[in-house]
This record gives structure tokens, C-alpha cells and sequence, in this order.
């Protein structure tokens, strides 16, 4: 599924990078890229427990996640929060 982020702090290339090496040393977690002008973080995720461990890696480097992950639906644009 591909999911959306809101990167508390994504202003610079130093941030941008150091949340890309992480979400790429994340098990499940593939073809991240990032928005950084809009603080998004798009990925692709193969499960819940793959999110959860994003979101705590990047807390703990100082770029939590504002709000709740979003699911793009690609097909037909839509939006779906993720609880």
C-alpha cells in the first residue's frame, strides 16, 4: 500500500536525507521519496508493524509523524486515513 506521511520536522537536505537513510533501513518499507518543500514522505508498506517501526525510528531522530499516516489510492486519487 502506498502511504503518505506529514514529517513534523522535513525543512533542509540534512533532514531530508537522514529521514530517507531511515525509512530505507526499515524491514518492509520500500520506494520512499520525499516532498520536502511540503514536509511529505511517501513510501510504499507492507504492514502495520512496518509503520509502526517507521514512526518510532523517526521520532527518535527528531522527525516525528504530525497526524495520522494517510493511504493514497493511486487508482482512483482517493485518501484514507490509517487508525
Amino acid at each position: 500500500m502506498k502511504i503518505e506521511f506529514k514529517s513534523h520536522i522535513l525543512k533542509c537536505k540534512d533532514c531530508a536525507d537522514a529521514v530517507m537513510k531511515k525509512a530505507a533501513s526499515i524491514e518492509g518499507i520500500s520506494n520512499a521519496h520525499l516532498d520536502v518543500p511540503n514536509g511529505y514522505l511517501i513510501l510504499d508498506c507492507i504492514s502495520h508493524n512496518a509503520l509502526i517501526s517507521l514512526e518510532m525510528s523517526l521520532a527518535e531522530i527528531g522527525h516525528p509523524i504530525k497526524g495520522f499516516p494517510i493511504e493514497v489510492n493511486e487508482a482512483n486519487d482517493s485518501e484514507t486515513e490509517l487508525i
